[in-house]
């Protein structure tokens, strides 16, 4: 039944990525050769075409900066409404109906959720670094998802991507509870949202506090380079147990209501 559930989730996330993909396709390819068009044209030779043209380059380059930059946004607003839609609407009535426990539930849809955020931003990246930079590095598709830079080793930046991979996957778990919390509880969309915001702050101020508590343990100043090993295992860490008990709470909010309906 689990692969069943896989299979129907990566349906749905493959109709909807497709067309992002082929517009992000279309416009990367417009934007890679559209300037052919306007190349060793003087001021003096320019006509209206090229002037047309060259303002659309303008645009399919703020364009495509914009869809590769609001990638993660895109991928979590999809996560977010496919979650509700599922669980809480209509359909859900037929979800709730399957043999499958409400933590199976949960699992398959965060990681359909986490494996499609990964592959947009890697395809993002393998874009914005073929079309606009013209250049492709295929260690730089690790940094897409944290804060290292070229120089940092490869322990900084495989567990840079890991803690960025858990860091969304417990916002995306934080959204999950908050919807459970309105559907039992009966909340208004306004509550809902304002305690998904309220989250994400208490977290991004218990993680600084608890990374200031290290830096103090381990006498090291936490700009400093070689605290970013350490500041990424501390991320991870915090983070895996966030996700645990937030995956726990949203669990135990949805097997209720399922027990109740």
């Amino acid at each position: 039944m689990l692969s069943k559930l896989f299979k129907h989730e990566f349906k749905y996330y493959i109709r909807i990525y497709s067309a992002v993909y082929i517009i992000i396709a279309v416009t990367a390819v417009l934007t890679k050769f559209l300037p052919t068009l306007v190349e060793g044209v003087s001021e003096e030779s320019e006509t209206l075409f090229h002037v047309v043209i060259i303002f659309f380059i303008s645009l399919l380059i703020g364009g495509i900066t914009f869809i590769l930059f609001g990638a993660s946004v895109i991928s979590y607003f999809v996560g977010i409404k496919r979650f509700n839609k599922s669980m809480f609407s209509s359909e859900g009535y037929l979800t709730n109906t399957l043999p499958v426990t409400s933590a199976s539930l949960i699992s398959v849809k965060l990681t359909t959720t986490v494996v499609f955020y990964i592959i947009t931003r890697i395809v993002c990246s393998f874009v914005w670094q073929i079309v606009l930079l013209d250049e492709f590095d295929f260690s730089t598709l690790l940094l897409e998802f944290g804060s290292s830079s070229y120089d940092s080793s490869m322990a900084e930046i495989i567990t840079d991507f890991l803690s960025g991979i858990l860091t969304y996957s417990a916002f995306i778990l934080m959204s999950y509870m908050c919807l459970a919390m309105q559907s039992s509880f009966r909340m208004s969309k306004f509550v809902s949202i304002l305690c998904a915001i309220g989250l994400l702050f208490a977290n991004v101020i218990a993680l600084a506090i608890i990374l200031g508590i290290v830096s103090g343990v381990t006498d090291t100043d936490i700009l400093r380079d070689d605290f970013a090993l350490t500041e990424n295992i501390v991320s991870i860490v915090y983070y895996t147990v966030i996700c645990t008990g937030l995956f726990f709470i949203t669990n135990l909010l949805v097997s209720k209501k399922l027990n109740l309906e």
